[in-house]
């Protein structure tokens, strides 16, 4: 029964439908939805995809549960719902219901941590540009003899660098869990 509802599913539907319905330009590459990657290295084609990077390959069906991380049942389950394909048909309104909420709560959690993943590089790279201008105006305001009385730049620099490090390694730390 169920290879039944693979076959229907990969006869039915195209990595541009699949592409389409959850809010993805259809190129033929663009940056993995799956790893929320920056770089055109996923790459669409009429009924697979590939990523690049890191997260392989495969056809409508595993890239559904790659994107909600769902059982392989489950990912036909919600195919279907999405899609009105009727092939569970003899499911109760009450079970497609309760799925269709585990689903919701998994995109919330998902996108959730893809908010937080987002925050966290935000931090960093905010940290880190500090850093560069800080150690920027070490070298450019670097008193030329003993004799130069300090520029202010040079002095808030050398007040504030290590505690900037300090600052950009948290932040580091933070956006690699």
């Amino acid at each position: 029964m169920q290879i039944n509802k693979v076959q229907i599913i990969k006869e039915r539907l195209t990595m541009h439908d699949i592409m389409n319905y959850y809010g993805y330009p259809i190129k033929r590459r663009i940056p993995c939805p799956l790893h929320c990657g920056d770089d055109d290295n996923f790459e669409i084609k009429i009924n697979s995809w590939r990523c690049y990077s890191r997260c392989g390959s495969g056809d409508v069906i595993s890239f559904v549960q790659k994107l909600f991380g769902l059982s392989f049942a489950d990912t036909l389950k919600k195919i279907d719902t999405d899609f009105n394909l009727g092939l569970y048909a003899d499911k109760s309104f009450e079970d497609l219901r309760r799925l269709q909420y585990r689903q919701r709560a998994e995109q919330a959690k998902r996108e959730r941590e893809n908010q937080a993943k987002q925050n966290a590089d935000n931090e960093y790279w905010s940290e880190f540009d500090t850093w560069v201008k800080l150690d920027k105006n070490k070298r450019l305001y670097a008193p030329k003899s003993p004799d130069e009385e300090p520029h202010p730049l040079f002095i808030e620099a050398l007040q504030k660098l290590s505690y900037q490090e300090h600052l950009v390694d948290e932040a580091n730390a933070r956006r690699r869990k």
